[in-house]
């Protein structure tokens, strides 16, 4: 894998660029309704799952281990559907969670989040840079978060 070296104004920036993202989504209305019809709960439930994953993924990069996503384990997962099944894996862990009320699902996402910040924040040494070229995928949960905020149902 070929590793962009950055620097630590860059990592910080990275961790920045996900603490801006985290705030917009905490302070999101209550109404809140993206246009695939989602309100509060399922996103909250959506980014945490996807927290979670990319935890476990850091985990087994440390570890040396393999991981299998959450959405290869369905019985008929093909490769060449992939999508399908990440979207078949979403509803999944929506429906199993969207009894818990708003309030619990809020703080179950800012749990991980912090997790988040706290297990990529450690990647980083002032000596030797980053310590895992997984680091930088923390850019995905932040342009995951603006991709979902972004897609606003624009009710008038």
């Amino acid at each position: 894998m070929n590793q962009k070296i950055i620097n630590k104004e860059e990592w910080l920036l990275k961790i920045n660029t996900l603490r801006t993202s985290t705030n917009k989504i905490l302070s999101l209305p209550l109404n809140w309704q993206a246009s695939n019809g989602w309100g509060l709960k399922e996103l909250f439930i959506h980014l945490q799952v996807w927290d979670e994953e990319y935890l476990s993924i850091l985990k087994s990069c440390l570890s040396g281990e393999s991981y299998l996503p959450k959405f290869c384990h369905f019985p008929d997962y093909k490769r060449e559907d992939q999508m399908v099944f990440i979207n078949l894996w979403n509803d999944q862990v929506i429906n199993e969670r969207k009894t818990i009320s708003l309030e619990s699902l809020k703080e179950q996402f800012i749990r991980t989040r912090e997790k988040v910040f706290n297990e990529f924040g450690k990647l980083w040494s002032d000596t030797n840079g980053l310590q895992h070229p997984f680091a930088t995928q923390i850019d995905d949960l932040s342009k995951h978060d603006i991709e979902h905020i972004s897609k606003v149902n624009n009710r008038e």
